[in-house]
């Protein structure tokens, strides 16, 4: 749900964000033109767009959507492309969708200890559980390690036990150094606009 509320803050409403999840399997499905004008012809009877163009794109030998649409009192327009569907938000989202429909129709039914509680959404229910997990939880929040405690450091970070070392080869000292740069230099916005472009890429994030 937040990636959907995501995507609406970058000018897609979330009910052609839907639909486009639920019409398009992946990018390739822009190479049938056929399949192509039948998304077209979905998004149309949504009523959402003020107009709806199809276009080639010979780069990836595949069409374009071409949708303009009103979003707050203000005329947007979009290209569903090539790009825009192996972009990682509109993966993620897409991922997101696939687990989903794994889950059976609502009401679901969820058994903690000898009480069975009726949920009547799949938002409740995600909502629900991660309020259960969170009680299960212990979290504290840091600068940095020098502002723990001896045994919270311990605990955290040095036990051998929990602890995970990686060591850190530089094969590319070039790359290195760009990346160095990027991360750590005194260029606040290439690093800002190098977050916001791989944000949705990293998967083991410190926090």
């Amino acid at each position: 749900d937040s990636l959907m509320e995501r995507i609406q803050k970058r000018g897609m409403p979330r009910v052609l964000t839907t639909k486009l999840i639920e019409s398009i399997q992946n990018e390739d499905t822009l190479k049938d033109e056929m399949q192509v004008r039948e998304i077209a012809r979905a998004i149309r009877e949504l009523e959402c767009c003020t107009s709806i163009d199809i276009n080639f794109d010979p780069e990836y030998s595949a069409y374009t959507l071409e949708l303009e649409y009103e979003l707050n009192g203000v005329i947007m327009h979009r290209s569903i492309n090539w790009d825009y569907l192996t972009g990682p938000l509109f993966a993620k989202v897409n991922e997101a969708y696939e687990k989903l429909k794994e889950y059976p129709h609502p009401p679901y039914s969820v058994k903690v200890g000898k009480e069975v509680i009726t949920i009547e959404n799949k938002k409740e229910l995600v909502s629900y559980l991660f309020e259960k997990i969170k009680k299960a939880l212990y979290i504290q929040r840091y600068k940095g390690l020098g502002e723990m405690n001896p045994e919270q450091l311990w605990e955290t970070t040095m036990d051998p036990r929990n602890r995970t070392l990686l060591k850190v080869n530089i094969n590319d000292f070039f790359e290195s150094e760009t990346i160095f740069d990027t991360l750590m230099g005194s260029d606040s916005t290439k690093r800002k606009e190098f977050i916001l472009e791989n944000a949705l890429n990293v998967k083991n994030l410190d926090i």
